[in-house]
């Protein structure tokens, strides 16, 4: 997980017992003050978290993937498409072949910022990427989507993305709808379902 500190934000890792005591903890940093894990899967015996790092004036966003070991120390870190685009990632999937697909947004920076985009990428084990899609013509690029899930399909290359679409505001109270889609193994959107809920959504 993560903790504040005022305008700081740093990841950690513990290991605790089966009452709950903790046994190691570890916290982690990078070149940014800011820094939110949100997943991280099992691969190769390790751990793998998924995360966005931004800057404190928040004009300057990546998406982070760190491997992390049994003990909860920090082996690596690496930046996942590091571009001029506003990005940041909130959930991670596995496959058998140890490549991960990582889901969240991407924003184009501007003064007032432009709409989330829902953005996928698909990376080796050491962060190199093999595709990444931003959404824009599959979702209303006037208002808010993001992936907020991945879901591997049985005995299928493809995934299932789920998250929020057409968020009118980032600030709560917001509306939106939640959906899923299905994507196919470069990523492709082969279908996509909206679910309105007539209410106030934010999470899927």
């Amino acid at each position: 997980g993560s903790h504040f500190y005022y305008e700081y934000e740093t990841p950690f890792g513990v290991i605790i017992d089966k009452q709950g005591n903790p046994i190691n903890l570890t916290e982690y940093t990078t070149i940014f003050p800011i820094n939110k894990v949100y997943d991280f899967v099992e691969s190769d015996n390790n751990h793998v978290s998924i995360g966005t790092t931004f800057n404190v004036a928040r004009d300057t966003s990546y998406i982070v993937l760190q491997q992390i070991d049994t003990t909860c120390q920090l082996i690596s870190t690496q930046f996942v498409a590091p571009d001029n685009l506003y990005k940041g990632a909130f959930c991670l999937e596995s496959t058998n072949n140890n490549t991960f697909t990582i889901g969240g947004f991407s924003i184009i920076y501007t003064p007032n910022y432009d709409p989330w985009v829902a953005y996928a990428a698909k990376t080796t084990a050491t962060g190199e990427v093999l595709w990444q899609h931003r959404y824009s013509v599959d979702f209303d690029t006037t208002k808010l989507s993001y992936i907020y899930q991945i879901l591997a399909i049985p005995q299928s290359s493809d995934v299932f993305y789920f998250g929020v679409c057409d968020v009118v505001s980032d600030v709560n109270p917001t509306q939106g709808d939640i959906f899923m889609a299905r994507a196919d193994s470069s990523g492709t959107i082969l279908w996509k379902q909206k679910y309105n809920f007539n209410f106030d959504s934010r999470d899927a």
